[in-house]
């Protein structure tokens, strides 16, 4: 894992955006990392005539000023003067702007609040954190509305890291074991099967405990074989095999386990596929009640 040196915190002034920034300042004390706090404004689409067009530019110059102060004092009311921290406000898309400014800003990890939305509207368009998660290439931290207070010094004391043995998962186990490491925290790794939904007939009618005691043995042992080639951490992990659909066997361990963070891997996935049903990933960053650590592949 790569020394986090600089935090990148979007911000909104709202309450979740609050929370997120309480996390940030959790990290950035524990890792001696500079915080980049960024607020963007919408692009306003000036049309009309050249005095209209002036009027307008002139207001949202004032704006910018305005959304500038706002930062600051967001920022003073956090209580963070022992860090560095820098205020930036930008213009456009958030989305887009924060992608950018990610790598622009040097940021080894972003943290982002989640707001809770529901319905066809999130279905199509996705909120504006959920479509960072696609754009952003460096590590990406989720805070829910819900979540715990950020605690004095970490997060990342007891840390859930779901494995399917794919090459981004496999990532996520590395970044996990290397983060405990150096917090001292524990790390749980999980792996669902989800296979027992798609059974052969024959097994399903003649030797399905079998079957599946095949399919446990075998998550087992590449869960040992995953762990003995990516983790780190001098604590021996602990490894749980379930069966289950992974997103909901994901947020119970996590209940069940209290952990304050879960760390995952993520991949691209076609248009469709994202739109209408969503990743793992997405399933657990919209409704995980603690913060959710995503690293991309590539």
């Amino acid at each position: 894992m790569a020394a986090i040196t600089r935090v990148l915190c979007p911000i909104d002034f709202s309450d979740c955006s609050r929370r997120a920034l309480d996390h940030a300042i959790a990290i950035g004390r524990w890792f001696g990392a500079d915080i980049d706090v960024l607020h963007v404004t919408p692009e306003a689409l000036m049309t009309g005539r050249a005095e209209m067009q002036m009027r307008l530019e002139v207001l949202r110059t004032e704006a910018h000023a305005d959304a500038i102060e706002q930062t600051k004092r967001f920022v003073e009311a956090a209580g963070a003067s022992d860090l560095k921290i820098h205020v930036s406000v930008e213009r456009g898309d958030p989305a887009a702007v924060i992608a950018v400014g990610a790598p622009s800003s040097a940021a080894g990890l972003v943290v982002m609040g989640t707001h809770g939305r529901s319905g066809f509207e999130r279905l199509l368009l996705g909120s504006v954190t959920e479509r960072v998660l696609r754009r952003v290439r460096c590590p990406l931290l989720t805070v829910p509305p819900h979540a715990a207070e950020a605690p004095a010094r970490t997060m990342f004391t007891r840390v859930l890291c779901p494995v399917d043995f794919s090459d981004s998962s496999a990532l996520a186990l590395e970044y996990a074991s290397s983060l405990v490491e150096v917090t001292g925290g524990s790390l749980i790794v999980l792996h669902a099967i989800e296979e027992f939904a798609d059974e052969p007939l024959a097994y399903r009618r003649f030797a399905a405990p079998e079957y599946r005691r095949q399919l446990e043995d075998e998550a087992r042992d590449l869960l040992r074989a995953a762990l003995a080639t990516k983790a780190r951490s001098a604590r021996a992990p602990e490894e749980i095999v379930v069966a289950g659909k992974a997103s909901s066997e994901v947020l119970r361990v996590a209940a069940e386990r209290s952990v304050d963070a879960i760390v995952m891997g993520i991949r691209g996935r076609n248009v469709v596929d994202r739109l209408l049903l969503g990743s793992t990933t997405d399933h657990v960053v919209r409704a995980a009640s603690c913060p959710v650590l995503t690293i991309r592949q590539g």
